[in-house]
């Protein structure tokens, strides 16, 4: 049996809880790096998409050891890691780390680290900074923003005239 096939067949007999997103992240590095395996290769192999694969490896290959670090501790979800912070990551290294320590401090939700992210994502430069510097004051904007009834529009205002017309014709 390969070492590839072996490491495969130990990974499906264990008994104990299942790997970590980022211990499958690891396998996966080691298979591809060291076994020669592609993308494909590995997403066969243990019976999952390209995407899923990709995502794993992200976490192992793009994220800096600190965020990695507090993904094994807990402090972050390994799908808030995956979603928000490998694209950061991407982008910028001391801006990733800024966006872990806010995600392991405050312990958001997946709802909460989406908005910070996609604010982060649709902003520019120092707005960017900005965001990060202050993600509670964000937060609290953007709920308020949602609890706002909705601005009553000219349209709205001459359906509501037409409607008493109407009613009053009648």
């Amino acid at each position: 049996m390969s070492e590839a096939d072996a490491m495969l067949l130990e990974r499906s007999l264990r008994m104990s809880e299942p790997d970590s997103a980022l211990e499958q992240g690891w396998l996966l590095s080691e298979m591809e790096a060291r076994l020669g395996y592609s993308i494909d290769d590995l997403a066969r192999s243990f019976d999952r998409s390209p995407t899923w694969v990709g995502r794993r490896l992200s976490l192992v290959e793009t994220l800096p050891e600190a965020v990695q670090q507090q993904v094994r501790e807990g402090k972050i979800g390994s799908q808030i890691a995956m979603r928000y912070l490998v694209p950061v990551a991407r982008v910028s290294l001391e801006q990733c780390l800024q966006m872990a320590n806010i995600f392991a401090n405050h312990r958001w939700t997946t709802r909460q680290a989406a908005a910070i992210y996609d604010a982060w994502r649709n902003a520019k430069g120092e707005a960017r900074q900005r965001i990060l510097d202050k993600p509670d004051l964000f937060l609290k904007t953007q709920q308020q923003q949602q609890q706002q009834p909705p601005a009553n529009t000219l349209e709205t205002e001459l359906n509501k005239i037409v409607g008493i017309a109407q009613r009053a014709l009648q």
